[in-house]
């Protein structure tokens, strides 16, 4: 009983106040759970406050404390959300609509890129099969030019 009444955590409206004032997005966490857990300090920080503050400051902490500065301008400035819901809606929309134009764009790239690559590589080989080639008629031509020297001088002796 010494242990627990000295170590219990003690959390007043107050403590939840400061908790939902220095609350940011976490790393690997989605707008959706960032957005709750901000709704359930604000619950329990804010209770005798009037709904229209309380939507405006949520809508305020969310925007602030979002990890990724572009969403958060792009949502702020551009759609000027009128509560979090809406703001968590045009968040989502707007990292999944550029995840698609990023992959859709990787997509468009990479075949393009690899037969790029594959041209480059088939005509390197290309042109050491004809160095090789070259090379080896090359050879082949003296040879046989011994050869017929060889004849020749056989034939004349």
């Amino acid at each position: 009983m010494h242990l627990h009444n000295r170590f219990r955590v003690i959390e007043t409206p107050r403590t939840f106040a400061a908790k939902f004032s220095q609350r940011d997005q976490r790393q690997n966490e989605t707008a959706e759970e960032y957005a709750a857990d901000l709704k359930r300090l604000s619950d329990l920080a804010h209770k005798r406050r009037d709904e229209g503050t309380r939507r405006e400051d949520l809508v305020r902490r969310f925007l602030d404390g979002l990890r990724d500065e572009d969403v958060r301008w792009e949502v702020e400035y551009v759609k000027e959300p009128r509560d979090n819901d809406e703001a968590v809606y045009h968040v989502v929309n707007y990292i999944q609509t550029r995840k698609r134009h990023q992959i859709g764009s990787n997509r468009r790239q990479r075949p393009v890129r690899r037969k790029l690559m594959l041209l480059t590589v088939k005509l390197k080989a290309t042109q050491k099969q004809l160095t090789m080639l070259s090379g080896c008629q090359a050879e082949k031509n003296l040879k046989d030019k011994k050869r017929l020297n060889k004849r020749e001088t056989e034939v004349n002796q």
